[in-house]
């Protein structure tokens, strides 16, 4: 797939292009019909979005120590913590 794709459409043409084929694709589907593709679709996002994730923390993690990471994860639950005491 060519990568510059996404480069080269606008935001508005790219959710209007996404209505059109979810709407495209009721067609004929009854209710079960279509929560059931929905549901597949959402699960191929999250694949997605999970894997480009996963790449942006590889990426991340490279240039910043893995400590540094866990020291501030465990800082911020512990301020969550002493909030939630107070």
């Amino acid at each position: 797939m060519d990568k510059d794709i996404l480069h080269n459409i606008s935001q508005e043409a790219y959710t209007i292009s996404a209505f059109i084929v979810g709407m495209i694709l009721i067609g004929d589907l009854d209710n079960y019909e279509q929560n059931a593709l929905g549901n597949w679709f959402m699960l191929v996002a999250q694949v997605l979005c999970t894997n480009g994730n996963v790449g942006h923390v590889s990426n991340r993690n490279s240039k910043v120590n893995t400590k540094s990471i866990l020291k501030k994860a465990v800082n911020a639950i512990n301020e969550e913590l002493n909030q939630l005491k107070s």
